[in-house]
């Protein structure tokens, strides 16, 4: 048997060695731990950065907000600390002290890429991750961050709100031979829509397209129920089974029917859902009119409002031309011997400008009847706020520039336009019920008030636009 034995000197050595190396392997494990850690709190981050950047993008299409600035997409902004706030649990408690840029808006920025097709909404995060083990060595904390950015793509539709209705919405779009799509030159007869056609349900608040927690129902043809009790009625052409609205461009070119679909939105589009607020026009005509008291005027003393405002018994056969619109004016109803009706007829220019003109009727005018017979050139809003009826003529190849505001029109004819077939439309008609009979066409343009979506033209997305993850190479962010 043999006997090994260690001497005295040998032990010591072991001794030193583990005292050596010890801290060494305690630093390893210890740091292996640590940033076994880090990597878990980035994994983390980044979903969370991912997903806010997801939720961002979706809002920012929806709204149609611009990408100018952080200051320009707040709602996307919004949304996206929102997320943040909802995932960052599963990184730490104390959200404000770990990821120290929640509150900063360059956090939260989108840009458009050179051709504006596109517009890419960034998430960058960064946390401040506590190591424990490594403090041995004097390191306290390391610094991570992550970076999420989405890709939102111009979609059908232009984002430039043509029409805005909240409950129906039809247009007699005839086309040649409507059971052959493949017919040459068929949308030669069919009204033209330079613009989008938007539902709503109007108060400002509904990104995610729900009313009173029911999802709206879309129709194509005659249907006017479903079993939420909401509904939208719109069609396009005679033939219900058309989904599509046409724009100039489509009719100028000879195309058919499916050429024009498969060209895309520049050619043929689907109605889309706007989130919009149904009183932010009257608010802008009453500030520009200094109508902030109107609502609340006093009928015993109307003479004492007579100087800016005016009502049917100032005119004749309670008729308002164009040489009456010098400036803003407000109509209502002569309270006493009145029947509620007021024609307002467009029948010369009334000038030149580009600054809009207000024509403002209020809530005592049960029927509004507007007759364009000449192209006034400088834009008119019309904002109508009671609940009757609102019929426009379009007459002799005129065009009528501004908008027409009636969002409480209703459900018996609603706003109605007759088109004589050569005439225009250039802006907006926002209303409860929209129903537009004969030809002619109808082209969206932005006059300064809020009806539409992106009025910078940059990053032309609207609320069916598609939103991915991406990783530009051509965008430089700060």
């Amino acid at each position: 048997m043999i006997r090994k034995f260690v001497d005295r000197n040998e032990k010591g050595a072991v001794i030193v060695f583990l005292a050596i190396t010890l801290p060494l392997l305690l630093v390893l494990v210890g740091g292996a731990i640590d940033f076994g850690n880090a990597y878990i709190h980035k994994s983390r981050l980044q979903n969370t950065a991912d997903a806010a950047a997801l939720a961002g993008a979706r809002v920012y299409a929806i709204n149609g907000e611009q990408a100018l600035d952080e200051s320009g997409h707040p709602k996307a902004n919004d949304e996206a600390r929102s997320y943040v706030e909802k995932n960052a649990s599963g990184i730490n408690a104390t959200l404000s002290n770990v990821i120290t840029n929640i509150n900063d808006p360059k956090a939260f920025r989108a840009k458009p890429n050179a051709s504006g097709s596109v517009v890419y909404y960034r998430v960058l995060l960064k946390e401040t991750v506590p190591f424990y083990f490594l403090r041995i060595i004097g390191l306290n904390t390391v610094d991570i961050s992550a970076e999420a950015i989405a890709a939102i793509s111009a979609s059908s539709g232009s984002g430039k709100n043509l029409f805005i209705f909240r409950n129906n919405f039809d247009a007699v779009n005839s086309i040649d031979n409507p059971d052959n799509f493949d017919m040459q030159g068929q949308l030669s007869n069919c009204v033209t829509f330079d613009g989008d056609i938007a539902f709503t349900n109007g108060d400002g608040l509904n990104p995610n397209n729900e009313v009173e927690g029911k999802v709206w129902k879309q129709y194509t043809n005659n249907d006017t129920n479903d079993s939420d009790g909401r509904f939208t009625l719109y069609h396009s052409t005679q033939n219900s089974n058309l989904k599509y609205f046409f724009t100039t461009k489509a009719k100028d070119e000879g195309l058919s029917v499916n050429q024009a679909v498969e060209k895309g939105p520049d050619y043929a589009f689907q109605e889309t859902f706007v989130d919009y607020d149904m009183e932010q026009i009257q608010t802008a005509a009453k500030k520009a009119m200094n109508l902030q008291d109107y609502s609340n005027r006093n009928w015993e003393n109307w003479d004492s409002y007579k100087t800016n405002f005016k009502f049917p018994g100032d005119f004749d056969n309670k008729t308002i031309s164009s040489s009456d619109i010098t400036g803003n004016i407000a109509v209502t109803a002569n309270m006493a011997n009145g029947d509620g009706n007021v024609n307002l007829t467009i029948d010369s220019s009334v000038g030149s400008s580009t600054e809009p003109l207000y024509v403002y009727f209020d809530e005592s005018i049960y029927m509004v009847n507007f007759n364009v017979n000449a192209s006034n050139d400088r834009p008119i809003i019309v904002c109508y706020t009671g609940n009757g009826m609102f019929h426009i003529n379009l007459n002799n190849g005129s065009t009528f520039s501004g908008v027409i505001y009636a969002p409480h029109v209703s459900s018996n004819e609603g706003c109605l336009v007759n088109n004589s077939g050569n005439s225009k439309l250039k802006g907006s008609i926002i209303a409860n019920y929209i129903s537009l009979r004969g030809g002619g066409s109808y082209e969206y343009y932005d006059w300064g008030v809020g009806t539409g979506n992106n009025k910078n033209g940059s990053g032309q997305v609207t609320a069916t636009s598609s939103v991915k993850l991406s990783e530009p190479d051509d965008i430089t962010w700060s």
